[in-house]
């Protein structure tokens, strides 16, 4: 929520990493993280500047934890959406595209930020990102680096059931479609 005002304040280059909201909502589970949208509707002033057109008048205590993760993943990028529409130069990556092709992402967003892509870097990248790295998380470990990130990025496709997937795709539209089409949800 402090982007926009980095943004504009201090002037900071912004790159915003948007992640679709079913791998996301599966990571939430993995590491037993619970959100209470009570906490985001007891924000008064977000509540006035951003969330009340969605959670006012929401009964959170009848929402189930998939629709409750589904209403978090969804608070957050209406936000971010109204930031980056007042903001145009903020920069977009989808996690998923980061993913799929880490290096090719990463050079574009290293030349939109003038820094320089050498050999090193891409190396680092390669090792970090590549096949043969793992894909599975360790349940409780919130950060692991060494990871096949294309197959990560599909992962979720074999893990999550359609009548989640459709659950939380109910409860976070329209922000989903911004970014996510059809196919996405696949």
């Amino acid at each position: 929520f402090a982007s926009e005002w980095l943004h504009r304040q201090i002037g900071m280059q912004t790159v915003v990493i948007v992640r679709h909201p079913v791998p996301t909502e599966s990571s939430y589970r993995r590491l037993g993280w619970d959100f209470p949208l009570e906490q985001l509707i007891a924000m008064d002033e977000l509540m006035a500047d951003h969330l009340a057109p969605i959670l006012g008048g929401l009964d959170v205590h009848a929402l189930d934890p998939l629709e409750n993760a589904a209403m978090v993943w969804r608070t957050y990028y209406y936000v971010l959406a109204r930031y980056i529409d007042r903001n145009p130069d903020m920069i977009v990556v989808r996690h998923e595209d980061l993913c799929a092709e880490p290096l090719r992402v990463l050079e574009g967003l290293y030349d939109k930020l003038d820094l320089r892509f050498d050999s090193r870097i891409r190396d680092y990248v390669t090792e970090y990102t590549g096949k043969g790295n793992q894909v599975e998380a360790t349940a409780t470990q919130l950060h692991e680096l060494h990871r096949d990130s294309a197959a990560v990025a599909k992962k979720w496709r074999t893990e999550v059931d359609a009548a989640d997937r459709a659950t939380i795709r109910k409860w976070t539209e329209p922000e989903a479609s911004r970014w996510y089409s059809d196919d996405d949800w696949a």
